[in-house]
């Protein structure tokens, strides 16, 4: 559409079985995960187009976040330190 910014999809997952099924549909060379301060993993994507879509984790606990990293790590995700901010 004329005059409409193209913005990301931000998708949220709070439970961890949903995460991993997420992460199985997920190739790890399209994303790049980025760990913040508050302890959330996003996935960003490396190649952008018209349909973007950004991935956020909310671990409710240490251990579902221990095992989110790991998963990640398996499955060849990058995972950075760092911020996302959306504008």
């Amino acid at each position: 559409m004329f005059g409409v910014e193209k913005v990301p999809v931000v998708i949220s997952v709070e439970d961890f079985e949903s995460f991993k099924r997420l992460i199985e549909k997920i190739p790890s060379h399209v994303y790049v995960v980025v760990k913040n301060e508050y302890a959330q993993l996003w996935l960003i994507p490396l190649k952008t187009s018209r349909n973007r879509h950004v991935f956020g984790f909310f671990p409710q606990s240490v251990e579902d976040l221990e095992k989110a990293e790991k998963l990640l790590e398996e499955k060849g995700f990058e995972i950075i330190k760092g911020g996302v901010s959306f504008k």
